[in-house]
């Protein structure tokens, strides 16, 4: 089973979903997936260096099997989303992240994972 999943939320953020997504992804932990909860978005942004993309399309320029990419239908919003999509295939311990906080530091996902197995 999976350590550790990072849920994130979004509608039309893709300029800070990318950001998010290349900081966590060049972690290279194994046992952490980053699950992105597109909550209807219905445009595409400017990403840095990058033509527009929508989320969908962040989530496809990555190809990286730890992203894993969810879409509601309609707009819920953040906590109605999460528990939509939040099933018996979530790894061992989930973290709910803000896509606004896009940059993740280059220790956070090992050095979660190695608090988690200190603390059972």
């Amino acid at each position: 089973m999976r350590k550790l999943d990072f849920f994130i939320s979004v509608h039309n953020r893709s300029n800070y979903l990318f950001r998010y997504l290349e900081t966590g992804l060049r972690q290279n932990v194994k046992g952490a997936n980053f699950v992105v909860v597109d909550d209807a978005s219905d445009k595409a942004e400017k990403v840095d260096g990058h033509s527009e993309m929508t989320v969908a399309e962040v989530c496809k320029y990555f190809a990286d099997d730890r992203v894993v990419y969810k879409r509601n239908d309609t707009n819920v919003g953040v906590t109605r989303g999460l528990i939509d999509h939040y099933n018996g295939d979530c790894a061992e311990l989930v973290s709910l992240q803000n896509p606004k906080d896009e940059f993740i530091d280059s220790r956070a996902v090992a050095s979660a994972i190695a608090k988690m197995d200190a603390s059972p």
